[in-house]
């Protein structure tokens, strides 16, 4: 695919998109296994692939940054191209996902706080505007755990610890 029409300034990020994989299993646990699932032929019978792969002609991951279930962060797709994860928000908000469904790891979210906390300093994002899948989708159940409650915690985490 070519993504030369997507290309973005990639200081123009006004919020950040949380999301989940929807899958506890082992099998899809890594980056990679994401990539193979949005892009695989095997996978296009089924409707979200022929959605994402057929429809949409995606050939890599929509999501800009992913957490694996050992906490490690991995880079998915580049900032300066538009995501595939946000409906009317890939250009404006940068997506990360954390892989599981139910079962999510603290490795997990210790990741996640750190980057979002690094993407709102690099780029200036208020964190009102950092937000779960299903706040732009109220069908959706994505992320599947309260992020605003683990920011909170988080939030008081970090100014316990400063004091």
């Amino acid at each position: 695919m070519n993504f030369s029409h997507m290309k973005l300034n990639p200081r123009n990020w006004e919020g950040i998109s949380v999301h989940c994989s929807a899958s506890d299993r082992e099998d899809q646990s890594t980056l990679e296994d994401i990539h193979f699932l949005h892009t695989s032929p095997k996978y296009r019978r089924f409707i979200w692939g022929k959605y994402h792969v057929s429809g949409r002609g995606y050939d890599d991951v929509g999501y800009n940054y992913i957490i694996e279930p050992t906490g490690k962060l991995r880079e998915g797709r580049p900032l300066h191209i538009a995501g595939a994860h946000t409906l009317g928000y890939n250009g404006t908000h940068i997506g990360i996902c954390v892989i599981g469904d139910k079962d999510f790891q603290v490795k997990q979210f210790k990741t996640l706080h750190k980057l979002i906390d690094d993407l709102k300093k690099e780029f200036n994002i208020n964190e009102e505007k950092v937000r779960p899948h299903n706040y732009f989708d109220s069908r959706k159940t994505c992320p599947n755990f309260n992020l605003e409650a683990h920011r909170r915690a988080h939030e008081e985490y970090q100014r316990r610890k400063t004091k």
